[in-house]
C-alpha cells in the first residue's frame, strides 16, 4: 500500500512539474497567431506603427524588434530619413524567418512594402527633392531585391 501511494504521489508530482515546465507563458501567441499578425502588419504600415509603439508590452514583445536600420547604407541619405522604412523592413525579414513564413514570394512583398514606405517618406518634399528622394528609394529597393537575405 505504501509503495502504491509513493508511486501515485511521484506520478502526480511529475505530471505537475512537467505541466509547469512545458506550459507556454500566459497570453503567449502561437506560431500561427504570430503568422497572422505578421501578414496583417505587412499589409499596413499603420499596423506596424501601432505595434512598434507598444513593442515592449504583450503580445508585441514576443516579436524580434532588433534592427540595424539600413545596414551598411546611410539611414538618412541627403537628408531623406529612411530609418522608419528600414526598421519595418528589418522587422519583417527577422520575424517572417523566425515564424517559418519566409519564402521568395513573401520576400518580394516585404521588399515592395519597403519601397512603398520610402516613397511615402518622399511625398512631403518639393517636386524636385521628391524626385531625388524617389530615385534613392529605388536604389535602396533594387539593392534589397538583389542582395537582401
Amino acid at each position: 500500500m505504501r509503495v502504491a501511494r509513493r508511486v501515485t504521489g511521484f506520478a502526480v508530482a511529475m505530471v505537475a512539474a512537467l505541466s509547469i515546465v512545458t506550459a507556454a507563458p500566459a497570453g503567449a501567441l502561437t506560431v500561427p497567431e504570430k503568422q497572422q499578425v505578421l501578414y496583417q502588419e505587412l499589409a499596413s504600415v499603420n499596423v506596424f506603427n501601432s505595434m512598434y509603439a507598444t513593442r515592449t508590452t504583450s503580445p508585441n514583445n514576443e516579436f524580434d524588434w532588433s534592427t540595424d536600420l539600413c545596414s551598411w547604407s546611410p539611414d538618412n541619405p541627403f537628408g531623406f530619413n529612411f530609418s522608419s522604412a528600414c526598421r519595418r523592413h528589418d522587422f519583417n525579414y527577422r520575424n517572417f524567418k523566425a515564424n517559418a513564413i519566409w519564402n521568395t514570394t513573401n520576400k518580394a512583398k516585404i521588399d515592395t512594402a519597403f519601397h512603398n514606405d520610402m516613397k511615402a517618406i518622399c511625398v512631403p518634399y518639393s517636386w524636385y527633392k521628391e524626385a531625388s528622394c524617389r530615385g534613392l528609394a529605388g536604389t535602396y529597393y533594387n539593392a534589397v531585391r538583389s542582395f537582401g537575405t
